[in-house]
């Protein structure tokens, strides 16, 4: 017996303590201003290597909620495989942080090229996501919205130890959604502001991922500032200023 998320593991049987009726909630539109991350295992292309996406996000208690997937179709490039992502993130949404497989150099690479930067996980060991997952679904903190990830689910319902080699993983289990699953909870991220102010991740500075979310990142500070101040609230929100800023000082008093 070995312990794993705070409980002991025989490595025998199923991998992870996943349960539909533990883990498992009806699907509701997720809030914009939570942490959204992308989980990102690149396949080959063939059928028993596809590329396997997943789209979870972080609630204001720390709580995981996954609620995308997304399996490429044989030969699809980098910029293909974004594009549905972002399809389902949708334009209100923006990611904070992108796990991808840390041996996927080329595709870390064209996806830089097309203006998203990825992230590696300190700890690259299988163990390591096991561990995380484990404890998630220990805690009650991991839920899987029904009916949006059911590929990810069916992994997480079959994969099971190899019990000739103690804590590994069987092989040739379909394990893709698990693999993303693993890069982007590793990542260290923020959680959302309890103030539904938008917590906008690493990638803050970088511009081409700025002039792609400018104006969902706009809109939503201008409906926190709002919510703050509504307009009709706002005693100076009909005055107009239009003269210069004296910077110098020189007509200060």
């Amino acid at each position: 017996l070995e312990q794993v998320g705070g409980c002991f593991a025989s490595y025998a049987g199923l991998v992870l303590p996943y349960s539909p009726v533990k883990h498992r909630i009806p699907a509701f539109p997720v809030p914009d201003h939570w942490t959204h991350v992308v989980g990102w295992d690149h396949g080959t292309g063939g059928v028993n290597d596809p590329t396997a996406i997943l789209l979870f996000s972080y609630d204001e208690t720390g709580h995981v909620h996954f609620w995308g997937e997304h399996e490429g179709l044989p030969n699809a490039t980098a910029a293909q495989h974004l594009a549905a992502v972002r399809a389902l993130l949708g334009p209100g949404r923006a990611l904070s942080a992108v796990g991808v497989d840390p041996s996927a150099k080329q595709v870390r690479i064209e996806l830089q090229n097309i203006g998203l930067s990825s992230n590696i996980a300190f700890d690259k060991q299988v163990t390591a996501g096991i561990i995380r997952l484990t404890e998630l679904m220990n805690s009650g903190a991991f839920h899987i919205h029904e009916g949006k990830c059911p590929k990810f689910e069916d992994e997480l319902m079959h994969l099971q130890w190899d019990e000739k080699k103690v804590g590994k993983v069987k092989e040739g289990q379909r394990d893709h959604f698990f693999d993303a699953a693993r890069y982007g909870s590793l990542l260290d991220v923020p959680r959302p502001a309890t103030g539904h102010s938008m917590s906008l991740g690493p990638y803050a500075q970088d511009p081409a991922w700025r002039a792609y979310w400018g104006p969902a990142i706009e809109a939503q500070e201008r409906a926190h500032a709002e919510s703050l101040m509504p307009p009709e609230d706002d005693p100076w929100g009909d005055q107009l200023v239009n003269e210069p800023f004296d910077d110098e000082g020189s007509n200060w008093i």
